[in-house]
């Protein structure tokens, strides 16, 4: 993922230099592998952490309207096509962020709901003096914020916010203490008390120090009648989901543990690199010994196998889960919900040291086939 940060002074039309938006860009280097960049005007700054992942982006903050607009944008849009038509476009290698910003022309504050794909994105509006911000419809793009009379914060990690001056370090007890419990989570809440989280499928205005938010979508109950093509109907979306991640870069490798979800993606992803004349897909997985209840590496062989890939295979060994914990607690800044972390480390390192920047992985299979209701309940909350 690329990466967002800005800051909006509210007292007295404080300029806002470039020194404070370094320093948040600084704590973000790990997002910017193919650069950063920065924009300031007046009270505002606006920076962008790049990794490109599309091939059409290039690095922000973008401007239009003369510099009246500014974007930084974290952001895959998967509906350009309908945009372009809607937005009366011809350029196909137009900017997912131009795209944003062309929307927000047209549509205002509404954009969000035109949008399809991750996204995470904040506009400064000069003409109104308003920044609007905007998170995808699953929160697949982190953004968090800052906000008291004086300034206004965001970026998409708490360690660049949690390095600006006057800004607290408090830990929130009633967060932490409801993660411990199992409660269910606050989409805003962070462990921090003075850090909040956009939640999914919500938009946020700041105009004049007041902060509003906006939810703009949520599902809708099907009425249609039952088909008889449900199943072609999911290849059809499931092929184009994993195309739409595909699009633009040939540096795509995806995870590979022999299970359904996985190994489906894979699957995909091996023949769409393929009918694209790109490099064979790289897979990596983790190996258990033959002895062992996890291994399936037997799956992962049948897939490898009959499909056009470049598999890693990375033997797990004598695993410590503890190992790298406090690392781990570090780069999470704060609570979190993935034990296998600590098991998947070697795997991303290798990814990266391959070149590849798009990882693709199911999320939820076991969800859908075996076990665990944690995704019905995000839906039925949508």
């Amino acid at each position: 993922m690329s990466g967002v940060a800005g800051l909006v002074h509210g007292d007295n039309g404080r300029p806002a230099g470039a020194g404070d938006i370094q320093e948040m860009l600084s704590r973000m280097r790990h997002r910017a592998r193919d650069g950063s960049s920065w924009w300031t005007e007046g009270s505002v700054a606006l920076g962008h952490a790049w990794l490109d992942t599309t091939g059409e982006d290039g690095p922000g903050p973008l401007t239009m309207a003369g510099g009246k607009l500014a974007i930084t944008a974290d952001c895959r849009l998967d509906n350009r096509d309908e945009l372009l038509a809607r937005l009366g476009l011809r350029d196909r290698s137009i900017a997912d962020a131009v795209l944003i910003m062309r929307a927000y022309l047209k549509w205002g504050e509404a954009c969000p709901t035109y949008l399809q794909g991750d996204f995470a994105f904040a506009i400064w509006d000069g003409e109104r003096r308003a920044l609007f911000c905007a998170r995808d419809h699953f929160g697949v793009k982190p953004f968090y914020y800052h906000s008291t009379g004086k300034r206004f914060a965001f970026a998409s990690e708490i360690g660049p916010i949690l390095a600006l001056d006057g800004v607290g370090r408090r830990l929130s007890k009633h967060q932490i203490s409801g993660f411990l419990a199992g409660l269910p989570d606050d989409p805003q809440a962070t462990p921090y008390t003075e850090i909040f989280r956009l939640p999914e499928r919500h938009s946020m205005t700041v105009v004049d120090r007041q902060v509003t938010l906006r939810r703009y979508w949520q599902i809708e109950p099907s009425q249609r009648p039952p088909r008889s093509d449900v199943a072609e109907e999911f290849r059809h979306l499931f092929v184009q989901s994993v195309e739409n991640r595909m699009r633009g870069t040939p540096a795509v490798g995806a995870m590979l543990s022999g299970g359904l979800d996985s190994s489906s993606i894979a699957c995909v992803a091996g023949l769409r690199a393929a009918a694209q004349r790109n490099p064979r897909l790289k897979t990596f997985s983790l190996v258990f010994d033959k002895s062992s209840p996890m291994d399936e590496k037997p799956f992962i062989d049948a897939v490898v196998d009959d499909n056009p890939l470049d598999a890693t295979l990375i033997a797990v060994g004598n695993y410590a889960p503890f190992a790298e914990f406090e690392r781990i607690l570090e780069e999470q800044e704060g609570t979190f919900l993935a034990p296998g972390l600590s098991l998947t480390r070697d795997l991303y390192r290798m990814a990266g040291a391959k070149g590849v920047k798009v990882l693709l992985d199911g999320h939820g299979g076991d969800e859908v086939v075996s076990q665990g209701h944690g995704h019905l309940h995000e839906l039925a909350n949508a």
